[in-house]
């Protein structure tokens, strides 16, 4: 096996290896008068990274001028802006507080999501989401490679904010990857840029077609991969790409647009619906290696993604939690 098969490898194997290990998270509550825990007062914890390295953490803001925003009316229209937060092993930054799992602006969007949706079993008034801490230190020095660190890219469900991959991004950086989420503006319920301004969902990306949502998602993605070559942390000859939901499915196509990347795994991301698919990959199929993780809701003998199966030629392999939901592939499972 060469390095290159190897590397892909390495990283679907420890991308496994990182979602099987136990997601053991808790909550706190403030008792109230009577000795009850009051709603308001409930705040979730994170479990701690397994990996050797302590971890920091970084979000850019970044603007991609050679394209135009393609959900932004015309008479609106600008340049296509995303927010990314990297991930990456540290040195150790003493008395550092860490940062938070999601800015204000979309903690204040996600409760009002989350008490007006039925599938997430939250109450209203049940969980704080705005102070929720993660393990990783912000702006902590890095642990340098010579070469730069493997990379490993994720995009998030639809409407989920990048932060709620944290545990797993937060995971496989404490075992050296680079790990970058991506936000894609206005299609997620809500991104705070630095100077405070939140974006929501549109319109146009309520009704946009899965194919039109993957084929915005691989060009972020593309252009995020552009940003990475030219800084010295990252190795962009050893990339891998997971996500959760359509970001699974936008991990597929991309890492067949793109051969920078490497290997790509799909949590619990329908690659079509009904006949309709989210791109060429679907009959061009992969060389690559493919890691396909699926909820109860179905695996690779449904729909459209039994097309994409049996296109698959390099390594590839579906694991099913039956006992999961859609969302157990997120930090809400802990």
């Amino acid at each position: 096996m060469g390095p290159t098969n190897l590397r892909r490898r390495q990283f679907v194997g420890l991308l496994g290896l990182a979602l099987l290990t136990p997601m053991a998270g808790a909550s706190s509550a403030e008792a109230a008068p009577g000795g009850h825990a009051h709603p308001r007062s409930v705040t979730m914890t994170l479990p701690s990274p397994t990996g050797p390295y302590p971890v920091g953490t970084v979000s850019l803001h970044l603007v991609d001028d050679a394209r135009t925003d393609p959900w932004l009316p015309t008479r609106a229209a600008a340049a296509r802006e995303l927010m990314a937060t990297f991930w990456y092993p540290a040195r150790p930054a003493p008395g550092q507080a860490p940062a938070l799992q999601l800015p204000p602006g979309v903690a204040a969007e996600w409760q009002r999501l989350v008490e007006q949706k039925e599938e997430f079993s939250v109450e209203p008034g049940a969980v704080d989401w705005a102070p929720t801490r993660t393990h990783a230190v912000h702006h902590a020095p890095v642990r340098h490679r010579p070469g730069g660190l493997p990379v490993i890219l994720y995009s998030p469900g639809r409407n989920v904010p990048r932060g709620f991959g944290t545990i797993l991004a937060e995971d496989l950086a404490s075992r050296g990857y680079l790990v970058v989420a991506i936000d894609h503006t206005h299609e997620t319920i809500a991104v705070q840029f630095p100077d405070g301004r939140v974006a929501t969902v549109l319109d146009a990306t309520e009704e946009a077609t899965l194919r039109a949502l993957t084929d915005v998602r691989v060009a972020d993605v593309r252009f995020v991969l552009d940003q990475l070559e030219k800084r010295d942390i990252a190795d962009v000859s050893t990339v891998g790409m997971f996500g959760h939901s359509i970001g699974g499915a936008a991990a597929a196509q991309a890492m067949h647009d793109d051969p920078r990347i490497l290997a790509a795994a799909d949590l619990d991301g329908a690659v079509g619906s009904g006949s309709e698919a989210i791109g060429s990959v679907v009959e061009d199929g992969l060389d690559q290696p493919f890691l396909l993780m699926n909820s109860m809701l179905g695996n690779h003998h449904d729909d459209v993604l039994s097309s994409l199966w049996q296109h698959l030629r390099g390594w590839h392999r579906n694991l099913q939690m039956s006992s999961a939901g859609h969302y157990a592939y997120t930090d809400l499972q802990a």
